[in-house]
């Protein structure tokens, strides 16, 4: 089976419950940090969000084979249903320690 990384962008105030809800899943290893969202597309929560043209978020990088990636999206967009949850999926090329 295929390895991808799974990329979740999560508004702030639902990072506890994705954090949380990934350990249950069996996703033991992932990294979470916090970022800034840039895109003309998207809905800003402040006025200096909208003047900076970016939106804070928290980020979850799963590596994972592609079944499980696509049922955590599924069940993810199920469990936060219009919170604004995004993600994308794309090939791993590789993966292990170095030295």
């Amino acid at each position: 089976m295929s390895n991808v990384l799974l990329v979740l962008l999560a508004p702030r105030g639902i990072e506890e419950g994705l954090h949380d809800w990934l350990l249950d899943e069996g996703i033991a290893e992932f990294i979470e940090q916090e970022v800034l969202e840039h895109g003309a597309e998207h809905s800003f929560e402040s006025a200096l969000d909208a003047v900076r043209g970016s939106r804070p978020r928290v980020m979850f990088q799963v590596t994972t084979d592609a079944a499980t990636a696509a049922r955590v999206v599924a069940v993810a967009g199920a469990r936060w249903p219009g919170v604004g949850l995004r993600y994308w999926m794309v090939p791993l090329l590789g993966r292990g320690a170095i030295g």
